[in-house]
């Protein structure tokens, strides 16, 4: 009888102490958790890379990864930005130059750096056939300044970005498209009792 009690008393301490060290980590639910992921770092500052809300990223079209795919992952951080000091700009948005390649791990190499009002807003692609010299041209949405970016991207260049904005009291020089210069209406739709241009090659 003495040792039934004491294998039942043993059994409802294991229950609480498990209950306990499963309250203790309720994201868990009791089950271990391990981390996701890792930090990408900078290559310039040596620390892990920063860039505000990424909202797009993109493979770069070349062949030179370690899989025969594109060798850079670009990402648009189109958060409220990275605020280097009152003195040069309140926030600052970004296109992050990832290479796949870099050992270890992957890294930036490179960051290009919109002051406001200038801007990249969430789209990015790059053309469908690349220059004679191996070359892309990259578009990138400036929504606010109402404009599409073009920028030159080399997969062979140390910077594959070009031309580059790499802040903090700089500004990015790169042509654009503006919509005025678009086209003509194709057709007008109202929404909610407002009329929209529809252009040529929006829908």
């Amino acid at each position: 009888m003495r040792l039934q009690v004491q294998v039942g008393t043993l059994l409802i301490c294991l229950h609480l102490c498990g209950s306990a060290w499963s309250q203790q980590e309720p994201a868990g639910e009791g089950r271990p958790i391990t981390p996701a992921g890792a930090l990408v770092m900078d290559r310039e500052t040596h620390l892990p890379a920063v860039g505000a809300m990424p909202m797009a990223m993109l493979r770069s079209p070349d062949a030179l990864g370690r899989d025969r795919r594109g060798r850079y992952l670009l990402v648009v951080n189109s958060g409220y930005g990275v605020q280097f000091s009152e003195e040069t700009n309140k926030a600052q948005q970004s296109i992050a130059v990832i290479d796949l390649n870099a050992s270890p791990e992957p890294m930036v190499i490179q960051n290009v750096y919109f002051p406001t009002p200038q801007s990249a807003n969430v789209g990015i692609a790059f053309s469908h056939a690349s220059r004679g010299d191996g070359s892309f041209e990259l578009y990138v949405s400036g929504g606010y300044e109402n404009k599409v970016w073009v920028f030159r991207f080399d997969p062979k260049a140390a910077a594959p970005l070009q031309p580059g904005s790499p802040g903090p009291d700089t500004r990015v020089k790169a042509p654009s498209l503006r919509s005025a210069n678009r086209a003509k209406c194709r057709r007008l739709i109202t929404t909610r009792g407002k009329q929209r241009c529809i252009r040529p090659g929006w829908l």
